[in-house]
């Protein structure tokens, strides 16, 4: 693995996010805000849709994932079905929207979580919100902070996102799969 983490520049417009948003709200079906990672505070809310349902809206983010994928990290990948789930995460200042230190992962399943891919999907302005890894120190991926940018990376590095003070900011997740190393 030539880098721990990859993150992508403004690849969707605001009018391709807004657009976005929108399908995935009205297909969303809300989540427990404290289902979270066993011990780790979350006030996130997340909307979970199957991937089938928003398979061309959010292709473009998937086949930029695959390229990095390939050109970066070299892991042996399952094909996306119309029926994982792909998650809509709304941190909003209200309640200081946050994911404490986690990483993604299964558990007793047939397959690991390899890939973790991030689209910034904010439409308005938020301070706060910052995402960080956990690499022996705290590190700030400060690119991520900018609407339309994607961060991929591997599942079981250590990261959270930092309270939002305003504001409301907005993620996609998608989790790429592939064979266990059991």
């Amino acid at each position: 693995m030539k880098q721990f983490f990859c993150c992508t520049d403004s690849v969707y417009t605001y009018e391709d996010i807004c657009n976005l948003t929108q399908i995935l709200l009205e297909l969303g079906v809300r989540e427990d805000p404290s289902k979270a990672a066993s011990g780790v505070t979350k006030t996130s809310t997340a909307v979970s849709i199957p991937y089938g349902c928003v398979e061309q809206e959010i292709k473009r983010f998937k086949n930029i994932c695959l390229d990095i994928n390939k050109n970066v990290f070299g892991f042996d990948l399952f094909e996306k079905t119309e029926f994982e789930g792909v998650l809509y995460n709304i941190y909003d200042s209200t309640n200081q929207g946050e994911y404490g230190w986690h990483n993604d992962s299964v558990i007793d399943q047939m397959y690991d979580i390899k890939l973790t891919g991030l689209l910034n999907v904010s439409t308005e302005d938020y301070t706060g919100g910052e995402f960080y890894f956990f690499n022996g120190i705290e590190e700030e991926i400060k690119e991520f902070s900018k609407p339309g940018s994607i961060l991929l990376f591997p599942s079981w590095l250590t990261h959270k996102v930092a309270p939002v003070i305003t504001g409301t900011r907005k993620t996609v997740t998608v989790f790429f799969t592939g064979p266990c190393l059991k």
